[in-house]
C-alpha cells in the first residue's frame, strides 16, 4: 500500500499506508475526503488576479471567512462525463470545518497526489485562518466572498483547481456531518453513496500537528449533479441517491500492466490508485498501487509492523531486501511473512520503486498461504509494469 500512516489505514487504512513514515505526520493507521462546496445557481464571480506564493499566505481577515461561510459555492467540472478523481481533506477547527478539494481528470489528479499530501501536511491555523505552504508549480488566488482561497495547479492537460472553503460544523455527531459531505462529493462524481459502516474504510484519518484531518479519494465521472448546498449534518442533511448511470468501468492508470489470471480489479480505496483482489474460499489477498513519500526504512518497517514483525535497523535494511525489475526500472522488494502465532498468519509482498521525483508502492497483502501461491503472479505483474512517459 504505500501505506503511510496517516495513510495508513486501512487497518491501518489505505490512506495510512501512504503517509506513514512521512516526517511530521502521525497516522491512525496506510491509503487517497471531500466536500468542497456545491453551488446551486451561483452568480458569476469577478475575475481575480493570480499571484505565486512561495511562503505561507498571510492570515485572511475574519470578515472574509464569514463571507465564505455565508456564500459557499463550487464550480462544475469543465468536462462532463470524463473519468475523474477527487482528492479531498476535511479539517474541523473550532466552530468551522474546512474543506480542501482537488478535482479533475484522473491522470492529471494522480500526478498531484504527492504535492497534495505535502500541502495538507503543511496546514496550521493562526486564529481563525488556515496557513499553508504552496508546492512548487501551484499558484494561489486571493479569497473572495464565495471561497476562502482557490489554488490553481498547472498541468500538461490544462489547469486544475484546489478549492478551500469553510462551513459551520453544524449540529449533531461529527461523523454524521462527515458522511453527508463525503456522499455529496460522491454524488458529484456520479458514484453511489456509502453507508455509515463504510465510513472508516472510505477515509483516512491523520494527525497534522494538533489538527485532525480526514482524507478521501473518490473515482468516478466529472460533472455530476450539483444540487443542494454543503451538508452540515443533522436530520436535514440529505444523502445523494444511487445514480443509475454510475460508471462501471474503472479510471485509467498512469502505467500499463499485464493482469494476472484470477485477479479482479476493484474500486480503489483512499489514496490507492489501483486495487486488485484474489479470493480462494475464506482466504483473500489484495494488491494495491499507490504513490507517496517517506524514506525506504520507514516504509519497510511500517509494513513489517502490519504483519507482526519487529522493525529492522538501518544497517540491516539492505539485507532484508532484494532487487526486482519494474518494467525498465528497478525496485526494492520486501517479502514479509508474519509469525504463525497470528491467526490467520499475514504476508506482505511489497515493491518500492522510484519513478521520476516520486516513489511508487506495489503491495500484495493477505492470508499467508494464498499470498505464497500468488507470489509468482505478483512478481510477473510487477515486471510487466510500464509507466507512461
Amino acid at each position: 500500500m504505500v501505506d503511510r500512516p496517516v495513510f495508513v489505514p486501512l487497518g491501518l487504512h489505505q490512506f495510512a499506508e501512504m503517509t506513514k513514515g512521512v516526517p511530521g505526520i502521525q497516522v491512525a493507521i496506510c491509503l487517497f475526503l471531500l466536500p468542497a462546496l456545491m453551488l446551486s445557481g451561483c452568480e458569476k464571480q469577478e475575475k481575480v488576479v493570480a499571484y505565486t506564493v512561495a511562503k505561507p499566505p498571510p492570515a485572511v481577515k475574519p470578515a472574509s471567512i464569514r463571507a465564505a461561510v455565508n456564500n459557499p459555492v463550487e464550480p462544475k467540472a469543465a468536462t462532463a462525463g470524463e473519468m475523474g478523481r477527487i482528492l479531498g481533506a476535511i479539517v474541523p477547527h473550532g466552530e468551522k470545518t474546512w474543506f480542501f478539494k482537488l478535482t479533475g481528470p484522473t491522470r492529471a489528479v494522480v500526478e498531484q497526489v504527492a504535492p497534495f499530501l505535502d500541502f495538507i501536511r503543511s496546514l496550521r491555523f493562526e486564529g481563525e485562518a488556515p496557513r499553508w505552504t504552496v508546492p512548487e508549480g501551484w499558484t494561489e488566488q486571493p479569497g473572495n466572498q464565495f471561497r476562502f482561497a482557490t489554488i490553481v495547479i498547472a498541468g500538461a492537460s490544462g489547469p486544475l483547481e484546489l478549492t478551500v472553503s469553510p462551513l459551520p460544523t453544524g449540529d449533531g455527531d461529527f461523523e454524521t456531518n462527515l458522511l453527508a459531505n463525503i456522499n455529496r462529493w460522491r454524488g458529484q462524481m456520479q458514484v453511489a453513496p456509502i453507508e455509515p459502516a463504510q465510513l472508516e474504510k472510505s477515509t483516512m484519518k491523520l494527525d497534522v500537528g494538533d489538527l485532525k484531518v480526514w482524507l478521501v479519494n473518490i473515482e468516478g465521472r466529472l460533472g455530476g449533479g450539483m444540487g443542494g448546498g454543503p451538508a452540515t449534518g443533522g436530520p436535514t442533511a440529505k444523502t445523494p441517491q444511487k445514480n443509475a448511470d454510475s460508471p462501471r468501468e474503472l479510471p485509467p492508470l498512469p502505467f500499463a500492466f499485464t493482469l494476472p489470471e484470477g485477479w479482479t480489479r476493484k474500486p480503489a480505496g483512499p489514496m490507492r490508485l489501483a486495487e486488485f483482489e484474489v479470493k480462494d474460499g475464506e482466504q483473500r489477498v489484495t494488491i494495491s498501487a499507490s504513490t507517496a513519500g517517506g524514506d525506504l526504512l520507514a516504509n519497510i518497517n511500517r509494513w513489517r509492523g502490519q504483519v507482526g514483525l519487529d522493525s529492522v535497523p538501518d544497517d540491516k535494511l539492505r539485507e532484508s531486501l532484494r532487487k526486482i525489475e519494474v518494467g525498465k526500472l528497478t525496485g526494492d522488494y520486501a517479502e514479509l511473512v508474519g509469525p504463525e502465532t497470528t491467526k490467520p498468519a499475514q504476508t506482505i509482498l511489497g515493491v518500492i520503486v522510484q519513478v521520476a521525483d516520486r516513489q511508487w508502492f506495489f503491495k500484495l497483502q493477505g492470508d499467508g498461504e494464498l499470498a505464497q501461491r500468488e507470489q509468482s503472479r505478483f512478481e510477473e505483474f510487477v515486471k510487466s509494469i510500464q509507466f507512461n512517459k
